[in-house]
């Protein structure tokens, strides 16, 4: 990993699909991978401060060159909700790249799907299958399997991101 490339994945409450337009929601950790090292900050998921954890976020992203994302607008919106004014030199959102890299006929990819694409590893989806789809919120999860969940999407989201950029040099499929 080079150490101008940030990926960045966030998860947050549930409520209207987690949107961070509404009020009621709370975003819950916000995952960097940096420097080849995965770091998962705490936000609103319980009652410590996270402000110090704020301005950390700030300064990783930047000091990138690249932030590379999945469904990077949903990420983006979350952090400048708790990161006003924050600039970032350029982003990569693997879920843009693949509608376009499938000519749009992937209009709405997932990550799995983009990871089956590719031959790599599938998400750990216990956090959707054991607490999500049971109608537990994020904030109710273990925070040691909410920090493996957003690590391994950290993991999965670059390793698309090498593989798409393997593709658009010719070097793959």
């Amino acid at each position: 990993m080079t150490n101008d490339v940030v990926v960045l994945d966030v998860e947050s409450t549930t409520y209207e699909k987690g949107t961070p337009f509404s009020k009621r929601n709370k975003l819950c950790t916000v995952g960097l991978l940096h420097h080849g090292i995965a770091d998962c900050f705490p936000i609103e998921y319980d009652e410590r401060p996270y402000g110090d954890a704020l301005g950390q976020i700030r300064n990783i992203l930047e000091s990138a060159d690249l932030v590379v994302t999945f469904n990077g607008k949903f990420d983006i919106h979350w952090i400048r909700r708790y990161v006003p004014n924050l600039k970032l030199k350029r982003m990569w959102d693997c879920q843009l790249a693949e509608f376009m890299l499938t000519h749009q006929q992937s209009v709405m990819p997932s990550l799995n799907d983009t990871l089956r694409q590719y031959g790599l590893p599938q998400k750990i989806d216990v956090v959707a299958t054991e607490y999500w789809e049971k109608g537990i919120d994020t904030t109710e999860i273990p925070l040691s399997i909410l920090v493996e969940y957003n690590t391994h999407d950290l993991w999965s989201t670059y390793n698309v991101y090498l593989a798409q950029q393997e593709r658009l040099t010719g070097n793959l499929r």
